[in-house]
């Protein structure tokens, strides 16, 4: 059986699914699921991730936790915990970069995968770090030692639901079954607004809402309950000012049908990060920075460290300047990308 044969079975019993349900078993199926069973990360994947473009990426997001480290008092011992740690190249050069500093020793990393290949790749890259993994978020122990957290592209795949304005009023976007292929359609006509939609959207307007988003901050809450820390979250989104049908399928590099590669292509949606930034202030965190990927990186110095780098390595200029580029440019992923930082108490 195929997923694709598992999916149109369950649309046969049950009738059309939404696309969260659609998400989530296309990513996370035991059997099938994109991030249980591909290596998805790297030009042999389905797409690159800032980490893997430059270590420049990295070495600024080093810099941030010895920020964050310091805010906490210089513990002898903090807890480095990465969400979906892709081949262990952001964990690596934020690492280096805590070794130049001695502050190395006092990191205990664990990592959030729960695909059994990418932590074979990622037992490799951090060789002689001892990570510490952990199958789903959820399963992360709470204690007293503080936590500074990453999070690069990992926000993005929570499963939405996705509704549309028509003639007569909302409706969910729904996957049913047409001529023997799967084939986006429309539930009935909902009885209340939905999430982030208003009374005078005009009728073809799309809104968003990504569903587990929520609890996932009332679960970190818990985590952080007996501990200081921080946190950061960097994505591709918006900052709530923007409606349409972000939900996409990346296969091979390329943008594809998301019903079409089931299990074979990675499944995202962009990020509302004015609602991620509400859900964390309702579970008692404190926002202590929201801005683009571009502002933030150029905040921790990655322009000085490129220009270094240049003079380090002359023959690698045009290459280290495109890096540079495609990271921080407003048409590439400074704009598009977005982070928010956010902890237990305010940074001092």
């Amino acid at each position: 059986m195929s997923l694709l044969d598992k999916i149109t079975r369950h649309i046969q019993h049950t009738g059309p699914m939404g696309i969260a349900e659609f998400m989530m078993l296309c990513l996370y199926d035991d059997e099938y699921g994109y991030y249980k069973n591909h290596r998805p990360i790297g030009a042999d994947g389905d797409f690159i991730t800032a980490p893997e473009i430059s270590q420049m990426f990295g070495e600024m997001i080093g810099i941030w936790v010895i920020s964050a480290y310091q805010n906490l008092g210089a513990p002898q011992k903090f807890r480095l915990i990465e969400f979906g740690a892709g081949r262990g190249t952001l964990l690596k050069d934020v690492m280096r970069v805590l070794k130049s500093q001695n502050i190395d020793d006092a990191a205990q990393i664990e990592i959030v995968e729960s695909n059994h290949e990418l932590r074979e790749l990622q037992k490799s890259t951090l060789i002689g770090f001892a990570p510490i993994w952990h199958d789903e978020f959820v399963n992360i122990p709470k204690n007293e030692i503080p936590i500074i957290l990453i999070a690069n592209e990992f926000l993005d795949c929570f499963p939405i639901r996705q509704f549309v304005r028509l003639e007569k009023g909302w409706h969910e976007k729904l996957i049913g079954i047409g001529e023997n292929v799967l084939e986006f359609g429309f539930g009935p006509k909902l009885a209340a607004l939905p999430k982030n939609a208003n009374e005078d959207d005009k009728i073809g307007t799309i809104v968003e809402d990504a569903i587990g988003i929520e609890s996932f901050f009332a679960t970190l809450s818990e985590i952080f309950e007996n501990t200081s820390g921080h946190a950061l979250f960097i994505d591709y989104g918006h900052f709530g000012d923007e409606n349409g049908d972000s939900f996409q399928a990346l296969y091979k590099h390329q943008k594809s049908n998301p019903l079409e590669n089931l299990g074979q292509s990675d499944l995202t949606a962009h990020v509302n990060f004015a609602q991620v930034e509400q859900y964390a202030i309702a579970n008692n965190f404190v926002i202590n920075g929201l801005d683009t990927q571009r502002e933030l990186l150029i905040a921790l110095g990655i322009e000085a460290r490129a220009q270094n780098l240049m003079q380090q390595n002359p023959t690698k200029t045009q290459e280290i300047s495109n890096s540079l580029k495609r990271l921080i440019d407003q048409s590439a992923m400074g704009e598009l990308f977005k982070a928010i930082i956010i902890s237990k108490d305010p940074i001092s």
